[in-house]
């Protein structure tokens, strides 16, 4: 199982990153001039809910591009405008994140194995994210849904 670096951080006042050559030629590989995009998703109710931002605005966390908030606090977010119900904790919704290491320049998603299984919906998250063909794809012990907790019992 890969680990993801720590994930769940409040924004920062900090000056967002800056674009470099090399994150033009990655937005290059993906077919289209799009600039990748990190961010933070849930599968709800059969549908991709995405929280998304460009490289330029992206935290960086040691040698990772990530998105500026967490999973906890986007989802609130979304409880507060009716996106999601009230009474459903994020932590139970199957849900993932992109990241980049900056270094290697290499994006990686992570998500719930439930999300893993479904190869569209992973095609349709790089599509959406613009991610390139080089983005790693794995599972993380962060990203387990309820039914997956349960099922590790």
């Amino acid at each position: 199982m890969t680990r993801s670096p720590k994930p769940f951080r409040k924004r920062s006042r900090r000056e967002a990153p800056r674009n470099t050559p090399e994150k033009k030629e990655n937005a290059q590989a993906c077919g289209h001039n799009a600039e990748p995009r990190i961010g933070i998703f849930w599968l709800w109710n059969g549908g991709l809910v995405v929280e998304a931002v460009p490289l330029a605005e992206a935290e960086r966390y040691g040698r990772f591009l990530n998105y500026p908030d967490g999973h906890e606090d986007v989802w609130r977010r979304y409880q507060g405008s009716r996106t999601v119900p009230a009474d459903v904790d994020y932590a139970t919704a199957r849900r993932g994140r992109v990241v980049l290491d900056a270094v290697a320049n290499v994006f990686f998603l992570y998500a719930d194995v439930c999300i893993l299984v479904q190869n569209d919906l992973v095609e349709t998250i790089r599509s959406q994210l613009r991610l390139p063909a080089t983005t790693k794809v794995g599972s993380d012990e962060h990203y387990r849904c309820g039914r997956c907790l349960v099922a590790e019992r």
